[in-house]
């Protein structure tokens, strides 16, 4: 897949309740609702939709948990460019956080 995308074309901003997909502790590969989220997030960056994750009701986002989030794409090429252009983290990402994001994307 190709992911060569310009926001400039973007048709909005959706925002997507981490906790309401995933519930309060998204703490590893099996955590409930993943697929979805990654599915949602990707709908979005194909319509060159800007994305929100809102996180602020969850009270666990670990590093394995945004690891297995983004890996599928870092597979397929995705650069940390493209994936930051689209998808914003509210609150912000902590350190520890967003270089994981660094790691798998580049």
């Amino acid at each position: 897949m190709g992911w060569d995308t310009d926001c400039r074309k973007g048709h909005g901003l959706k925002k997507i309740n981490l906790h309401q997909i995933c519930g309060e502790f998204c703490t590893e590969r099996k955590t409930p609702g993943l697929p979805e989220l990654r599915d949602q997030i990707e709908e979005s960056i194909k319509r060159q939709e800007k994305v929100t994750v809102d996180y602020s009701q969850v009270k666990i986002l670990s590093a394995s948990f945004l690891d297995e989030l983004v890996g599928p794409w870092s597979q397929s090429g995705m650069s940390l460019k493209v994936f930051s252009e689209f998808v914003t983290f509210s609150p912000q990402l902590n350190a520890i956080q967003q270089r994981i994001l660094e790691r798998r994307l580049r």
